[in-house]
């Protein structure tokens, strides 16, 4: 998994934890 494919799928779960 590429760090771009987690901040996606982290995107889904979670905006706020990608933005902070």
């Amino acid at each position: 998994m590429n760090i771009e494919e987690i901040k996606m799928k982290c995107t889904k779960c979670n905006g706020d934890m990608v933005l902070a």
